[in-house]
């Protein structure tokens, strides 16, 4: 997991391939990370949210359905099932 550093705005940034649900390889470029260890923090989060494999953690998970959640249900719904998760976790 490679993150590289970005001298004109002294970032580091995170750039890989992946393959997405259809089978097809795609380049995923993420720019703006203080420290280098963020950056990798995020790509291992990205490949997880991509996976959908039993290794993945219960918060990417949790994160993945709210992010799902928040469009078809009302601002008390999801509170009350963020307090949950969070409770939980």
């Amino acid at each position: 997991m490679p993150a590289y550093y970005d001298d004109k705005t002294k970032t580091w940034y995170s750039k890989f391939y992946y393959q997405d649900y259809t089978g097809a390889r795609k380049q995923k470029k993420k720019r703006g990370f203080k420290l280098q260890r963020d950056a990798k923090e995020w790509e291992r989060s990205f490949l997880e949210k991509q996976q959908g494999s039993p290794n993945m953690t219960f918060q990417a998970l949790s994160d993945i359905y709210m992010e799902d959640a928040e469009h078809r249900m009302r601002k008390t719904s999801i509170t009350g099932n963020r307090n949950l998760l969070n409770s939980i976790i």
